[in-house]
């Protein structure tokens, strides 16, 4: 009897032993509404100011996802330049995404310059380039003029090829909720500030999280969670000391979630 019990001991220590763990399952987004991103400043588009939205897009999933592999291989939905004006968003313009080691390449059809200026290939693609956990190391534009990404605690440093800080991030909580960018021109008397503050972040889970090469997702991907409201603020001054403000926006977006938690920033598989 005594050896019978050991057997069983034996096989229940086993069992348990080899139990796997579980690994949680993070829905994928098959599409994602205009209103949930964030295109303006983003750095794949030299930070140009004014961007456009085709008006049948608002309130619709204006950016859709196929995927291959568990990735997305393509998003169809982007910028495209119109004549000599701002850049517009459109359904008609995609990227094809190619993953290397450490690095994502972003191939955009059709062509379309991201600056009035043309100096960018058109056969080159937008790289991303990734740190071994996942944090963004710097991205390469078509024109192969580049940022690189540098960590200290809770702040990024957004650096040029020239060595120069573009722009400062700022981190609370492991959520991006400030970005500074200054312009001084002394000889000018000239100096600009612009700030833009990503608050009312919620407690759910980011389905962006890490993943700068989708369109309109540069913002997002930095954080834990969901900011839900972005203020952007402007100023100027002669003197470097004293600045007015010229200009400020406040946009909301208030998604619902789904059963998992996740934010509805579109429909998910």
């Amino acid at each position: 009897m005594r050896n019978r019990l050991l057997v069983i001991f034996s096989i229940v220590l086993l069992t348990s032993g080899c139990k796997k763990e579980e690994k949680a399952i993070i829905p994928r987004l098959k599409n994602c509404y205009i209103n949930a991103l964030q295109f303006t400043d983003d750095p794949r588009y030299f930070n140009i100011p004014e961007i456009r939205i085709d008006g049948s897009l608002i309130g619709s999933p204006g950016i859709l996802f196929s995927y291959q592999n568990g990735k997305v291989s393509r998003s169809t939905g982007g910028l495209l330049m119109v004549g000599f004006g701002p850049l517009m968003l459109t359904d008609l313009p995609y990227d094809s995404l190619v993953y290397a080691a450490n690095s994502v390449l972003v191939y955009s059809k059709p062509f379309s310059p991201y600056l009035v200026m043309q100096t960018e290939d058109p056969d080159s693609p937008t790289i991303y380039e990734y740190y071994k956990d996942g944090r963004l190391k710097a991205i390469i534009r078509r024109d192969q003029s580049a940022v690189h990404y540098s960590y200290q605690d809770d702040m990024i440093k957004e650096v040029n090829l020239n060595g120069g800080i573009d722009r400062n991030f700022y981190f609370e909580n492991g959520n991006l909720i400030k970005i500074t960018k200054k312009i001084e021109l002394p000889d000018l008397n000239y100096y600009r500030l612009k700030e833009i503050l990503f608050q009312d972040y919620d407690n759910n889970p980011n389905p962006f999280k890490g993943l700068f090469h989708l369109p309109g997702a540069f913002f997002r991907a930095f954080s834990v969670n969901n900011f839900t409201r972005i203020i952007i603020n402007e100023y100027h001054s002669t003197d470097n000391v004293n600045f007015e403000q010229f200009y400020k926006s406040d946009c909301w977006y208030r998604p619902g979630y789904n059963e998992a938690g996740y934010p509805m920033f579109g429909e998910y598989e």
